[in-house]
C-alpha cells in the first residue's frame, strides 16, 4: 500500500474496526478502590444483592405497618423484635430489626412518655431499602472493555466487589524530529515537544505511558527506535514524521516493519494520521499539530482498542448547532466544537490552534457545506485525562 494514501473516513474507520490482533495483553487483579481510569478484563456481575436485608431508608422508628396508621400510639422500645403496637428508633442504613417492615420518619412522629404518636401512617415497606434494590444479585455492572470511571467504581464495591481484572498496557509514546527538545531535559537549540506530554496523559489511567526522548528523522535511528519500544510496550505512538516532507519517512518505514492499516485520512485535520501493526503491536503515527495529534489519536488508537479490549475508546452523542456554520474547505475535515447550553458551538479551525483545542468538548469530521443553526451532528466526545 502507498504509505502516503488517503482513504475515505468511512473506510478508515472500517478498517479499525475490523482489525484483528494475535496479541494478548497482559492483566492484573487490583482492589477494587483503586480501579478508576482502568480497563476491565472481564465481564462483571453482582456476587449479592445489595442490601443483603432490609434497611432503614430514614431516620426514625421502625415499626409494623398494620399498627402505624396517623395518629397510631406505639410504646418505645430500645431495641427489637417489634410486635403490632411497638416501634424501635433507627438511623438511615440501620437493618431493620425483626418484625419490622416500614419506618416512620422522625418528623412524622412525636415521642412523649416513652411512646410515639404517628402523625403520617405508612405502609408496609415504605422509607425502607429493600434487599437487592441497590444492586440485584447476578445483575450486570459493567463488562469487558468498559473503562471504570470514579461512578462505576462506586457500585462496584457497593456491589460487595472487593478486587477487579482490569488490563495492564503498556504504551510508549515517541516524537519523531532531529528539531525537538524533550520537555524535561530542554538542552540545545530547537522547538520544545510539547505534544509528547499532551498525548501522554491522554494515555494515563488506562495504561502506563512514557514518553521517550525525540527521535532523529533518519531511517536507522527510527527503525531501532520502534524495534526497541516495541520490545517493552503494548502500544506505540508516534508524533510527527508521518507526513510527506523531504525528512519524513515514517510510514514508508513502518510500513516495510509491518502492516500499515490506515496510511493516511481523506480529510483535513487528519489527513496525516495513521495506524499501523507491527509485532502485532499497534503503532499509531500522529501528525505534529496538537489538534491533527489529538483528533488522530482518537480516530485511530482509540478505535483500534476494540481489538485488544473488546470495545473502542470512543464515546459519542448527537446534539444541534448553536449557530450556522460553514465549512470551505476543499475536502471533509474535523471541526472541534464546544457544548453550550446543550448545543454545539463550532470553534475555529486551525491543526495547531491550542487555544481551542482547550475549549473543546468533541469533534467531528464533516463535509465542506452550510449547516443551519438546530442542525443535528454526531459527534465524538474529546477523551479527558483521568
Amino acid at each position: 500500500m502507498n504509505p502516503n494514501a488517503l482513504l475515505g473516513v468511512e473506510e478508515a474507520r472500517k478498517r479499525i474496526e475490523f482489525l484483528k490482533l494475535d496479541y494478548r495483553l497482559h492483566t492484573e487483579i487490583i482492589p477494587s478502590s483503586q480501579s478508576v481510569g482502568r480497563i476491565l478484563a472481564e465481564d462483571l456481575e453482582s456476587p449479592n444483592d445489595t442490601p443483603e436485608e432490609p434497611l432503614a431508608a430514614m431516620d426514625g422508628y421502625a415499626v409494623d405497618s398494620t399498627s402505624a396508621k396517623p395518629g397510631a400510639r406505639l410504646r418505645l422500645k430500645d431495641r427489637g423484635p417489634v410486635a403490632s403496637g411497638e416501634a424501635v428508633p433507627v438511623d438511615t442504613g440501620d437493618p431493620l430489626p425483626p418484625g419490622a417492615d416500614a419506618v416512620v420518619r422522625r418528623e412524622a412522629a412525636r415521642v412523649e412518655d416513652g411512646y410515639i404518636y404517628v402523625s403520617a401512617g405508612v405502609s408496609k415497606w415504605e422509607n425502607v431499602f429493600r434487599p437487592g434494590e441497590f444492586v440485584a444479585r447476578g445483575s450486570r455492572l459493567a463488562s469487558r472493555g468498559d473503562v471504570i470511571s470514579p461512578y462505576l467504581a462506586a457500585l462496584i464495591m457497593q456491589a460487595g466487589v472487593k478486587s477487579v481484572k482490569v488490563y495492564r498496557i503498556k504504551s510508549i509514546v515517541m516524537p519523531v524530529g532531529s528539531e525537538l527538545l524533550h520537555p524535561e531535559t530542554m538542552t540545545g537549540d530547537g522547538s520544545l515537544d510539547y505534544i509528547g506530554p499532551m498525548v501522554t496523559g491522554l494515555l494515563r489511567g488506562w495504561s502506563e505511558p512514557r514518553l521517550v526522548p525525540p527521535v532523529p528523522d533518519g531511517r536507522e535511528e527510527l527503525e531501532e527506535a520502534i524495534n526497541r519500544a516495541l520490545d517493552e510496550a503494548d502500544i506505540l505512538v508516534t508524533i510527527g514524521g508521518s507526513s510527506v516532507g523531504r525528512r519524513d519517512s515514517l510510514k514508508a518505514l513502518v510500513a516495510s516493519m509491518g502492516q500499515l492499516v490506515v496510511p493516511g485520512f481523506g480529510a483535513s485535520v487528519v489527513k496525516r494520521g495513521g495506524l499501523a501493526v507491527v509485532r502485532n503491536r499497534i503503532v499509531t503515527m500522529l501528525p505534529g499539530g496538537c489538534v491533527s495529534a489529538a483528533i488522530s489519536l482518537h480516530e485511530t488508537l482509540f478505535r483500534a482498542l476494540k481489538a485488544l479490549t473488546g470495545k473502542p475508546l470512543l464515546r459519542s452523542l448527537t446534539l444541534p448547532l448553536v449557530r450556522d456554520y460553514r465549512l470551505g474547505r476543499r475536502m471533509p475535515s474535523a471541526v472541534l466544537f464546544k457544548i453550550v447550553d446543550g448545543g454545539l458551538q463550532p470553534l475555529e479551525w486551525g491543526i495547531a490552534l491550542c487555544r481551542e483545542l482547550a475549549k473543546a468538548d468533541a469533534y467531528a469530521i464533516l463535509t465542506p457545506g452550510v449547516y443551519s443553526k438546530g442542525s443535528p451532528v454526531n459527534v465524538n466526545m474529546l477523551r479527558k485525562p483521568v
